[in-house]
């Protein structure tokens, strides 16, 4: 069974956000789908998501009055600049070259102003962190807790060293 068929599942028991996240993980496992990214948008709007919605439908083919509002409403909460708008495309659906996308999502990112930004976005480096940067912190993390064990259990292990030689001094133990 594949993922588009365990989403379709997950409509039919309601579970909109979870058919919503399986395709969503599924289109960022095996790249641009634009029926993928329509049905994702088609989901989101569904859940009265309209930005969500947007978001998927930007490259998608999918067209209609609901489709450009969604759209519309992304754009405006994306921040207007294209840069912020296509930063917000999920990565596996920023493409490179223009002319890799469907001839009607190339006429959508350019009557938008997005084409440049769009293409500029999917050379980019991630800019809050790549998953590699995340490991490391995390790596720096435990060991740095590893450290404090350790050095908590020195400072413990030189203070019951000291009261027990101040105990054979004073006692005579």
């Amino acid at each position: 069974m594949t993922a588009l068929d365990r989403a379709e599942q997950d409509l039919e028991r309601g579970e909109h956000w979870l058919a919503l996240q399986r395709l969503a993980s599924y289109i960022s496992s095996t790249g641009y789908d634009p029926q993928v990214l329509e049905r994702i948008g088609r989901i989101a709007y569904e859940m009265h998501d309209s930005y969500t919605a947007g978001r998927w439908w930007l490259a998608s083919t999918a067209g209609g009055e609901e489709v450009e509002r969604a759209i519309q409403t992304f754009i405006t909460h994306a921040g207007r600049d294209p840069r912020q708008v296509a930063w917000q495309v999920p990565a596996a659906v920023r493409l490179c070259p223009l002319d890799a996308y469907p001839d009607s999502v190339q006429d959508r990112l350019r009557q938008l102003g997005l084409d440049k930004s769009i293409t500029t976005a999917a050379h980019a480096v991630p800019q809050h962190g790549s998953g590699s940067r995340r490991t490391s912190r995390v790596v720096t993390g435990i060991v740095g807790v590893a450290f404090c064990i350790v050095l908590l259990f020195c400072v413990t292990s030189c203070c019951v060293g000291a009261t027990r030689i101040i105990s054979w001094i004073f006692n005579g133990d």
